[in-house]
């Protein structure tokens, strides 16, 4: 999905959801109704199911109960069954809490065990744990032939309480134990509305809320305001932060996006400017050549092979800047497809060390050469790219050479994952403020852009990318009048390549 449908979807669901805001309201008032109504219903058919329940196992003559069975123990039980249920989740997790309620009910003579997932995670010290939990695979009848067992369940927390009553006191006030019942269900039913109504009314804020948010923030995005950040509220919940989360994510690309096309642009237009520049320069000493040969001015043929000798240099000038061109553009995005072969890396080296070695020779230039890292190291590398950039590292250097005795150095070395290449000379040196640019674009250190040297400009930028697609990188140092030293490496794990 291309970005303006991205933006044209959003917004556009976001506009019908706040349309829709006044149906969304009256759901929510019709929802809330009915779960009110639901509530109170549900409550009162779980009370009667639980009274004629109790009334069939209170008045069992096999149990030899009588309707004196529920004392006040039993009432003690249901408040403390009553404060659970308004307990926060840490408490229901907290030993603690069940050992302060243990130390209540026994004061009474009643006694507790809890149990979750078939495992007694805690007693009252009147019960072995051990025995407990050997009993629970079992069968608990040893224990109802002396106690009235009554076994609650917390669904928040997975646990069942089982309370232990003691035959001889548990007779009396049954009557009494329902009307607590009634009531407690009457408080829970209260509850439990007035806790409906709240989590509705707090959806329904969060469901608006977010979406006006939203719809400002596709709105600023369609008007190309891409600035203005989109924050959720403390108090969503964890999916819409998410979305918040996912929404400034989006934004933050399409500003980045805007600020690369700007860049491009400047970057298209600087290139254009900069390859009319280069090559009006040579196209121009070629034409004046011609001229002169055509207006007789070259009349020796002397004079003429002179004049063809500088417009064949200078077209080779002009067609080694277009294939620098060329190749640059393949590079910058990403379209040169390198040749990576496993090749024996010291004799890679060593062979070029010997024919840079001749060359420099014959321009009376001192090589000094040095292979420092692991003997016949293997490494898998485009070795016509790689002889590129030292061609274009070299070969800037030896233009630059000014010192009576010219020197350049070469070194090889590696640094933990890393291969280095340190090439160094004595040449006139570079200023420590345009140190950094020299790896940009048509770069020469001059605001003239003169072409003496033979450069293009593009020599150390097609340098940079290639040595970023060998998993390295590349900089320099350097002193007016003492030399330059450019430094660049290649990862020897080839998945840091591309």
């Amino acid at each position: 999905m291309s970005d303006r449908n991205l933006k044209k979807y959003t917004n556009d669901e976001v506009q019908k959801e706040l349309n829709d805001r006044k149906t969304i309201q009256e759901k929510y008032k019709r929802y809330n109704n009915f779960m009110v109504f639901m509530s109170i219903f549900i409550s009162m058919s779980v009370l009667m199911t639980i009274m004629l329940l109790f009334d069939y196992q209170v008045l069992k003559p096999q149990d030899e109960r009588t309707n004196d069975f529920f004392t006040e123990k039993s009432a003690i039980i249901s408040f403390e069954l009553a404060t659970l249920l308004n307990c926060e989740e840490a408490d229901l997790s907290d030993m603690e809490y069940f050992s302060e309620m243990d130390k209540r009910l026994s004061e009474k003579g009643i006694h507790m065990f809890i149990v979750t997932e078939g495992h007694v995670i805690f007693t009252s010290e009147y019960f072995d744990i051990n025995k407990l939990n050997q009993d629970m695979k079992y069968s608990l009848d040893d224990y109802r032939e002396n106690f009235i067992i009554e076994k609650h369940r917390i669904p928040e927390s997975g646990y069942t309480i089982y309370f232990l009553l003691p035959k001889s006191d548990a007779m009396l006030f049954k009557n009494s134990f329902l009307i607590f019942i009634a009531t407690i269900f009457l408080i829970a039913t209260i509850f439990r509305s007035g806790f409906s109504h709240s989590i509705m009314k707090r959806i329904y804020q969060n469901m608006v809320s977010p979406l006006e948010k939203l719809k400002d923030a596709t709105n600023n995005i369609r008007k190309g305001n891409l600035d203005v950040p989109l924050v959720p509220e403390y108090h969503y919940n964890r999916d819409l932060k998410e979305t918040f989360q996912d929404f400034e994510k989006m934004r933050e690309q399409l500003k980045e996006n805007k600020a690369l096309a700007v860049q491009y642009e400047n970057n298209r237009k600087d290139l254009i400017s900069n390859i009319s520049h280069d090559l009006k320069t040579p196209i121009a000493s070629i034409m004046g050549y011609v001229e002169g040969i055509l207006d007789g001015v070259a009349d020796t043929p002397a004079k003429r092979e002179r004049y063809m000798q500088i417009i064949y240099k200078k077209s080779l000038d002009m067609n080694r800047l277009v294939n620098d061109l060329i190749l640059f553009s393949k590079l910058d995005v990403n379209k040169v497809a390198f040749n990576y072969q496993l090749i024996n890396f010291q004799t890679y080296i060593e062979t070029l060390f010997e024919e840079y070695g001749m060359e420099m020779q014959e321009n009376n230039i001192e090589l000094v050469s040095r292979y420092q890292a692991t003997e016949d190291m293997m490494l898998k590398v485009d070795a016509k790219q790689l002889r590129r950039v030292f061609n274009n590292i070299i070969g800037n250097a030896m233009k630059h050479l000014d010192k009576e005795t010219k020197a350049v150095e070469i070194v090889v070395y590696e640094d933990l994952d890393d291969v280095v290449i340190r090439i160094s000379d004595n040449g006139k040196g570079i200023p420590k403020d345009k140190v950094d640019f020299i790896f940009d674009r048509f770069y020469k250190g001059e605001v003239s852009r003169n072409t003496e040297v033979g450069s293009s400009g593009l020599g150390l930028s097609i340098s940079k990318q290639i040595v970023l697609a060998h998993g390295g990188r590349i900089w320099a140092q350097s002193e007016i009048g003492k030399g330059t030293i450019i430094y660049f490496t290649i990862s020897k794990k080839e998945e840091n390549y591309g």
